[in-house]
């Protein structure tokens, strides 16, 4: 059992907040989000955007930037688009056969994973 900060009622759960209340919070966030959308300004912190291309202001798209850089160095984060970059130049390369690239891209189609040759160059 646990309390919840917010309303202070008991609920089963391992959150500091019952479900109700990150309900509202959620919807509350939404809402406070698309005002600051139709207003034309920063979603995340209601700034006025600079450019009109993007939908935050320059110092939270800086900061976020800043986050993914550092989660990424820390995390060593590969993605599946790398993976085959990486591959395809190596085949094109003439370091890597292409018979294992081909085998690669097999790979991904029976995990269901669906690409077109365009994507990825």
């Amino acid at each position: 059992m646990a309390i919840c900060k917010r309303c202070h009622k008991e609920f089963e759960g391992n959150t500091t907040n019952c479900p109700s209340c990150l309900d509202k919070r959620r919807t509350n966030r939404l809402i406070l989000k698309h005002k600051r959308e139709l207003k034309g300004s920063c979603n995340r912190c209601g700034k006025p955007i600079e450019n009109p291309i993007f939908k935050t202001c320059d110092a939270c798209r800086c900061k976020q930037s800043t986050i993914q850089t550092r989660y990424r160095k820390n995390h060593k984060v590969i993605t599946i688009v790398a993976i085959i970059k990486c591959l395809k130049k190596a085949a094109y390369g003439n370091k890597l056969a292409p018979e294992i690239y081909n085998d690669f891209q097999i790979n991904l189609e029976l995990l269901g994973i669906r690409y077109s040759q365009e994507n990825w160059r």
